[in-house]
C-alpha cells in the first residue's frame, strides 16, 4: 500500500459553474459524504471542494493517476476502506494501491460519490459539444443534452455493475453480495409488484437503526447464551459452514468463526448489513465469513448445503415479527440431512399475575385525568399487548405450557396455536393480567446444553414479558384455579404481528367466562 505523505496542497483550476447545474442534480447529486469524516455535504462538487480546501485535491489526484470514471470508484472505496479500519489514515494512494477489481465493492450504502460524473469534472470529451454562443452558459441545457447525459449516466452504471458484481461474488479481501433483493429499495423500479410496506418493508428498516441493535448486544442473557452454546459446544461446529439467518451486526457469525466454523454465511436484508461488512473486516475474519444482503427467502447462497443454521429469531411473546418462517425455509431449502437448527427447541408459556399498582397505571388511570374523563381509552388499552418487566412478586400461579416447537423439524404453518390452561394459584389475589414468557434450548448434538430464558423469575431480557391485562379482574382464593384458552395466529392485516384471543373464568365459580381480543404489533 501507497504511505507517503499525501502533498495534498495542490491548486486545481476546476469551475463548477463551467460544466454543471446543481438544481437538475444529474450531475452533481445528492447529499454526499466527505471522505475522511462523517461530515456530509448537499451535494457532490461541495464534498469535493471541501475536501480541496483541508488539503486533499481529489480531481488533482484523479488527473494525475489518468482515472476515468472507473478508476475514480475504485479510488473512492480504497480511501473510504482505509479511513475505516484507520480514522487517522492520510494518505496519498498510488494507483496500483486501488486497482483490484475488490474496489468496486461500496464501502457506503448509496455513496453519492460513486454515482458523480467524473468524467465531466475531469475534462473527458462529452458527446454533446458544448454551444458557441454567447452566454450559453448561463442558459438551461436542452432536452436532447439532458436525454444524452441520462443515457450516458445509465451506461456507466451498467458498466459499473458489470465490473462490480465480479468483485461481490469473488473478493479475495471479503465475500459481500449486497442488494440481492432490489425491491428492498422503493426507490429502485422492478416488473414485480411490491410487496406490502407495513409487514415487510418496515419491518427490515426497523433494524437498520443503531438503537436495536445496542439494546439486544446489551442483552447479556441473549447475546451470553448464544455465545456459551456455541463456545461450550466447539465440536459441533469445528470445519462446519453455518448459516446465520438475520445476521445483523455479525455477532453470531463471528462467535461461529471463532469457534472453528470452517465457513461462516450471515444473511440480512437491512442495511446493517453494511456495517458488518466492516465489523467482520475489523475483527480479522474476511476468509471465513461471507455476507449476503437479501431476503433469504429470495437469495441463492454460494454453497449447495451447510451443516448448521443459527438465528436469534424471537420476538415479543416468542413468535411477533414472524422470523421463525424465515428460519423454517432456510432448515428445508439448505440443512444437510443430520445437520442442525439452533435454538433447535422452544417453549411458550403463560401465568398469572396480580399488581394492582400497574393496573392503575395502564388501565384504571384513564377513569380519571386531570379531572377529565378518559375512560373510552381504557378498551383501546385493553386491546393492546403490553411488553414490559414484570415484577416476579406479583406473579400468583405456576405457569403452564401453551406452545412447544421442535425447530427441528416443525413447519410454518403448525406454529399458530389455540391451547387450554389451567393456572393455580399460589395465594389469595385478584388476578388482573396474564404474562406470556419463553424459554428456547441449544440441545440437539450438543454434550453440554445451554437455555436462554426470558421469565419473570429470571435475569431480565430486552424481551421483557408480554403482558394481557383483563378487561375483568378476577377474584381466586390460594389453591383455586383460573382456566382458559389462549389462541395465537399471524394477524391479517400484517403478517409480522400476531392477533391472540384470551378466554378466562375462575374454575367452579358460575360466572360467565370472558373473553378478550389482543394485538401484539
Amino acid at each position: 500500500m501507497g504511505d507517503e505523505e499525501a502533498d495534498w496542497d495542490v491548486s486545481g483550476d476546476t469551475n463548477w459553474d463551467d460544466w454543471g447545474d446543481d438544481e437538475g442534480g444529474s450531475v452533481l447529486g445528492g447529499p454526499c459524504v466527505d471522505l475522511f469524516s462523517p461530515t456530509s455535504y448537499d451535494n457532490a462538487a461541495l464534498a469535493l471542494e471541501a475536501m480541496k480546501a483541508s488539503g486533499f485535491d481529489f480531481l488533482r489526484l484523479a488527473r494525475s493517476h489518468q482515472c476515468d470514471q472507473y478508476g475514480c470508484i475504485r479510488l473512492i472505496n480504497y480511501v473510504r476502506r482505509k479511513v475505516l479500519a484507520e480514522p487517522e489514515w492520510r494518505h496519498e494512494p498510488k494507483p496500483e494501491d486501488y486497482a483490484s477489481e475488490e474496489f468496486y465493492l461500496p464501502v457506503l450504502e448509496d455513496d453519492a460519490l460513486l454515482q458523480f460524473d467524473f468524467e465531466t469534472a475531469l475534462g473527458i470529451p462529452d458527446t454533446v459539444p458544448p454551444s458557441n454562443e454567447v452566454g450559453a452558459d448561463k442558459r438551461e441545457p436542452t432536452v436532447q443534452q439532458l436525454q444524452v447525459e441520462l443515457q450516458q449516466l445509465k451506461d456507466a452504471f451498467a458498466q459499473y455493475r458489470e465490473l462490480a458484481e465480479p468483485a461481490l461474488l469473488g473478493s479475495s479481501e471479503i465475500d459481500v453480495v449486497s442488494d440481492a433483493d432490489v425491491r428492498s429499495d422503493p426507490t429502485v423500479d422492478t416488473d414485480e409488484d411490491p410487496p406490502k410496506s407495513d409487514d415487510v418493508e418496515s419491518y427490515f428498516y426497523s433494524y437498520a437503526h443503531f438503537g436495536i441493535h445496542l439494546e439486544m448486544l446489551q442483552d447479556k442473557v441473549r447475546t451470553q447464551a448464544y455465545r456459551d452454546s456455541m463456545y461450550q459446544n466447539p465440536e459441533t461446529y469445528k470445519g462446519k459452514t453455518v448459516l446465520d439467518v438475520g445476521c445483523g451486526t455479525g455477532i453470531l457469525s463471528m462467535f461461529a468463526a471463532k469457534t472453528g466454523a470452517a465457513k461462516v454465511i450471515g444473511v440480512d436484508n437491512s442495511s446493517v448489513l453494511h456495517r458488518a461488512m466492516g465489523i467482520v473486516l475489523e475483527n480479522g475474519f474476511k476468509d471465513e465469513i461471507t455476507l449476503i444482503r437479501g431476503k433469504v427467502e429470495e437469495i441463492e447462497l454460494p454453497v449447495e448445503k451447510v451443516d448448521i443454521i443459527v438465528s436469534e429469531w424471537m420476538g415479543y411473546f416468542l413468535f411477533f415479527e414472524s422470523m421463525l418462517d424465515s428460519v423454517i425455509f432456510a432448515r428445508d431449502k439448505w440443512l444437510k440431512p443430520g445437520g442442525a437448527v439452533y435454538p433447535d427447541k422452544c417453549s411458550l408459556y403463560i401465568t398469572a399475575v396480580a399488581n394492582p399498582s400497574t393496573y392503575q397505571r395502564r388501565v384504571s388511570f384513564w377513569q380519571d385525568v386531570y379531572g377529565f374523563n378518559m375512560a373510552s381509552m381504557a378498551p383501546q388499552v385493553l386491546r393492546e399487548v403490553d411488553v414490559h418487566v414484570v415484577d416476579p412478586e406479583s406473579v400468583v400461579s405456576a405457569p403452564s405450557l401453551l406452545k412447544k416447537v421442535d425447530i427441528m423439524v416443525a413447519k410454518v404453518d403448525e406454529l399458530e396455536f389455540d391451547s387450554a390452561f389451567e393456572l393455580t394459584m399460589t395465594r389469595d389475589c385478584t388476578v388482573d393480567a396474564l404474562c406470556s414468557y419463553f424459554d428456547v434450548d441449544f440441545e440437539h448434538m450438543c454434550a453440554n446444553p445451554v437455555k436462554l430464558p426470558t421469565g419473570p423469575h429470571t435475569t431480565p431480557t430486552h424481551w421483557k414479558q408480554a403482558v394481557f391485562f383483563l378487561e375483568k379482574p378476577a377474584t381466586v382464593p390460594k389453591g383455586g384455579v383460573l382456566e382458559g384458552r389462549m389462541s395465537g395466529r399471524r394477524s391479517s392485516y400484517n403478517s409480522r404481528h400476531w392477533d391472540v384471543t384470551v378466554t378466562y373464568s375462575v374454575k367452579g365459580s358460575d360466572a360467565p367466562a370472558v373473553k378478550q381480543q389482543f394485538t401484539l404489533g
